[in-house]
Parts: C-alpha cells; structure tokens; sequence
C-alpha cells in the first residue's frame, strides 16, 4: 500500500471525536484492507462528481 493511503487511514482513524469511535473504524479498516478496498473506493473521496 502506498504511503499516502496508510496515511488516509491513520487520519480517518484517529480524526473519530468519540473515543469509542476510534476502535471500531479501526476494525472497519482491517475488513477493508483485507478485501483489498481503499478508502477511496469505498468512500469516492477524490472522484469527480457530475
């Protein structure tokens, strides 16, 4: 995985406001990571939009 991606997901991880927030995303990010999904394909971030 490139670096700008791990970086994606240590951002969206640790930007949760609440605390209980944080170790679920982090388990989201397992399931993702092993399905091999980035965040910006589950998301759309960076996709133009019509």
């Amino acid at each position: 995985m490139a670096p700008t991606h791990r970086m994606m997901y240590a951002a969206w991880v640790s930007s949760a406001k609440k605390p209980g927030t944080r170790p679920a995303r982090a388990e989201r990010s397992v399931g993702f990571l092993e399905s091999g999904k980035r965040l910006i394909d589950v998301f759309g971030i960076g996709k133009k939009r019509p």
